[in-house]
């Protein structure tokens, strides 16, 4: 499964435990209804801020949302450091290079050095990438922190 079908099986028993409908879920998480309904159908995955928002809302980790964790905890996050933030902290604490990166994803040289230099951020679909590949935290990339 990839991350588009596992956060769609995720959100699809999130709203079912909650009790509640996609109208609702867009009200309440402030995501606008029709990405919501295409996550629902597993047309597409969420950008990064709209699975915070959905995460933020439902008091889960990003991991959870992503399959990366097992089970739902409910927990309050904040943003503590941008993505690009997170990703040079990752490579210092990782002890590799961008070149190491790209060798073990497959992402590409220029878009790791434009993270690296805060030219772009990294979408949520190559930080699940480098989550999966160095079973890390897709919350700590993204730079959430458990309060």
């Amino acid at each position: 499964m990839n991350c588009k079908e596992i956060f769609q099986d995720s959100l699809q028993e999130l709203l079912v435990v909650h009790n509640l409908t996609i109208k609702d879920l867009s009200t309440a998480a402030s995501v606008f209804l029709s990405p919501l309904y295409r996550y629902i159908n597993g047309e597409s995955a969420p950008s990064l801020s709209n699975a915070i928002k959905i995460a933020d809302y439902f008091g889960c980790s990003l991991d959870y949302l992503f399959g990366l964790a097992d089970t739902y905890t409910k927990d309050t996050y904040r943003i503590a450091a941008t993505p690009n933030e997170r990703f040079r902290e990752f490579l210092k604490a990782q002890g590799c290079s961008r070149y190491k990166i790209h060798k073990a994803t497959g992402l590409e040289e220029k878009l790791l050095f434009d993270w690296f230099h805060g030219v772009r951020t990294p979408s949520l679909a190559n930080l699940y990438l480098i989550a999966k590949t160095y079973t890390c935290s897709l919350d700590y990339l993204a730079g959430r922190d458990k309060i």
